[in-house]
């Protein structure tokens, strides 16, 4: 698969045919990719190939100028046209495991799940998920418990990438849970400009977070340096209070003011 499961993580907006909407496909990704879409997906179940093959290029070409992932749905012949990052399947498609294995290589997989078997299937079908207890809600809920314990011994089974991987794979809507240091070395927050590092005069190099989202009519966050402890003392002193530079030197001198630290 070419893209790292946790890279899949953020706004994810589907760009769609149906006439109803305002705007054709390429607008509407227009629009996700200035408002910080981390993915962009094309569904066209009502267009022609030629068409849906036009759209997918010129999509490719806004999510690459924005460092978004870009799906195409259901045709993984017309993904590999577009250069497309992955293929999103349906139920009624081609399954993955039949996909060529050149292909699978190349594309990013996901695929749709509708019920309880699709979902099993994406655990391993293990014996506790066919319990006759679970077929109701009701019966999922007297299990919580029960269900928890066997889905938590599953999940340490794996890395959470490789967890978020197997469950997307059959359409399962997940994504891994990213601590601070996780958020650091992400590569889809590094390429959505999260992390923001600055040098610290006197404490070295900091990061900071950035914006979790972007829009059109949003400005960039402004981070900088702070301050050193008393660097501004003098200059308040002086352009706000009107205090004369004697009067400023002797409340310094006298421990009243504290000024910065001795180079």
């Amino acid at each position: 698969m070419s893209v790292a499961p946790r890279s899949l993580a953020g706004l994810h907006v589907l760009a769609d045919d149906d006439p109803r909407w305002k705007w054709d496909p390429v607008e509407q990704a227009r629009a996700a990719c200035e408002g910080g879409a981390g993915v962009v997906q094309l569904r066209a179940k009502r267009t022609g190939d030629r068409q849906v093959l036009a759209w997918a290029r010129e999509i490719r070409r806004l999510t690459r100028a924005c460092d978004a992932l870009f799906f195409v749905n259901d045709r993984f012949d017309l993904a590999c046209l577009c250069d497309a990052d992955g293929v999103h399947l349906g139920q009624a498609d081609l399954p993955p495991a039949r996909l060529p294995a050149a292909v699978r290589a190349r594309l990013a997989v996901g695929r749709s799940t509708h019920d309880d078997d699709e979902l099993r299937r994406a655990l391993g079908d293990p014996a506790w998920a066919r319990d006759a207890g679970y077929v109701t809600p009701e019966g999922r809920l007297a299990a919580q418990d029960a269900i928890d314990a066997e889905l938590s011994a599953w999940t340490h089974q794996h890395p959470k990438a490789r967890v978020a991987e197997l469950l997307q794979a059959e359409g399962v809507p997940c994504g891994p849970m990213l601590g601070a240091v996780d958020q650091l070395s992400d590569p889809h927050f590094a390429a959505r400009g999260y992390p923001r590092w600055i040098e610290q005069q006197d404490a070295g190099r900091m990061c900071f977070e950035g914006p979790a989202f972007r829009g059109s009519g949003m400005t960039d966050v402004n981070i900088f340096q702070a301050p050193r402890l008393g660097e501004h003392t003098a200059e308040i002193c002086r352009e706000l209070l009107d205090m004369s530079e004697r009067e400023i030197e002797r409340l310094l001198a006298a421990g009243a003011l504290e000024g910065p630290p001795a180079e």
